[in-house]
Order: C-alpha cells, then sequence, then structure tokens
C-alpha cells in the first residue's frame, strides 16, 4: 500500500509540472496585466500590436475575431499565437486521455467549473452501467485557432482539432457497443480555452466543446455544443 502511494505521488506531482508546461505558470517578479477596460496608456505600443495581427492575419477570422485578439495579445504580454496552438495540442491530448481513464484530478486542473462538471457526470453515468471508453491519440494532425472572443474580462481562443484516433466503447461485460481497436478514424472537435484576464492565473482552460467532422458519431469527450 505506501508503495502505491508513493507512485501516486510521483504520477501526481508529474502531472502539475505538465499543466504548468503546458498552460502556463507565473512568477512573482512579473507585472500586473492591465485593467481590460483601461484604455491603455501607450498608444505606440497598441498599434504594433495591431501591425502584428494585419500581418500575421489568421485565415477565416472574422473582424470582431480579429480585434479582440488584438485586445487579447494587448493584455498578456508576451501572448504568442503559435505557442497557444502548441500547448493546447498537448492539453488536448491530456483531456482525452484523462476522460478516457477516468482521470478526474487531471480534468479538474483543465476545465472549468461548468465543463468539470459535463465530464463529471459522463464520467458517472459510465461508472454507473459499468460501460468503458478506450481512447488512443495516434497523431494529432493539426491545431488551428479559427475564433477569438473577449466577453469582458474574459477572452477565449476556440480552435480545429484534427487528429487520428482508436476509440472503443465497451458495456459491462466487455462487448463493443461502438468503434474499432483495429480501425483508425478521423475526428475533427472544435475546443475553446478561456481565461479571465484579470486574473493573476495565467491558465487557459477549457470552456466549450463541439463536434467538428467525424468518420463515426462517437464522441471522446461530452459535447457542450
Amino acid at each position: 500500500m505506501a508503495v502505491d502511494l508513493i507512485i501516486y505521488a510521483v504520477i501526481a506531482a508529474g502531472l502539475v509540472l505538465w499543466l504548468r508546461s503546458v498552460l502556463g505558470t507565473r512568477h512573482g517578479d512579473e507585472r500586473e496585466r492591465a485593467n481590460p477596460f483601461t484604455p491603455p496608456a501607450d498608444e505606440t505600443a497598441v498599434k504594433e500590436v495591431l501591425a502584428e495581427i494585419i500581418q500575421d492575419r489568421v485565415s477565416g477570422f472574422s473582424d470582431e475575431a480579429h480585434a479582440a485578439l488584438a485586445k487579447i495579445r494587448s493584455m498578456q504580454s508576451g501572448f504568442d499565437l503559435a505557442k497557444f496552438a502548441s500547448n493546447a495540442r498537448d492539453a488536448f491530448t491530456m483531456i482525452v486521455t484523462a476522460f478516457s481513464t477516468g482521470d478526474r484530478d487531471t480534468l479538474k486542473m483543465l476545465l472549468t467549473p461548468s465543463m468539470y462538471q459535463s465530464f463529471d457526470q459522463a464520467l458517472r453515468e459510465r461508472e454507473k452501467t459499468g460501460e468503458t471508453l478506450e481512447t488512443e491519440i495516434h497523431n494529432v494532425k493539426k491545431v488551428e485557432v479559427v475564433d477569438a472572443a473577449l466577453d469582458g474580462h474574459t477572452a477565449s481562443l476556440t480552435l480545429k482539432i484534427s487528429a487520428s484516433e482508436t476509440i472503443v466503447h465497451r458495456d459491462s461485460a466487455g462487448r463493443v457497443i461502438e468503434g474499432d481497436e483495429n480501425h483508425v478514424i478521423d475526428m475533427v472537435d472544435l475546443w475553446t480555452f478561456s481565461r479571465d484576464m484579470k486574473s493573476k492565473d495565467p491558465t487557459w482552460y477549457l470552456s466549450a466543446t463541439a463536434d467538428g467532422e467525424r468518420e463515426i458519431h462517437g464522441q471522446t469527450v461530452p459535447y457542450t455544443a
């Protein structure tokens, strides 16, 4: 039993460190973030941010989304969209795996409270019936930022995530309900990550999920839209 506790502690510590590397950390010497309702004092800085957006325009973004992204970048010093997408790729793998295995601790670290409730409810229903979900992500092919929004001081970025996965949903007797362990399918999902820009917490949390395009009707996580 003592050995099991030690192993669990080591795994938990590793997850915390991974989470920090995936979705950001904050140190004591960092500057406080600007109040999003207060116009920046340095107009030159704002123009530089807007120029950067124009030079690196995101394909398919609406004018509103570009404006929101410009504000997000001005409010979070050093924000890099490509780095964000890369970190979201890692978070995607962690969340899908955690939901498949029923790892609630990892889900709590990566989801907003309302999203966690949806995931927890799905896990409870699965546990009640004795069903299991086996998900293996073979390759995350593409992560594309498709929308940005700023509602008050809550920023949201939506990504289109394309991945090759093997999914097997079994009943309590181990019979396959859906999926095939020998069949790799292409999944496309829309995930939204959000962050309170006034908070000192730099973490972006998964706040919404939706179905994109898929080969079968199964899903690896609960959808909220």
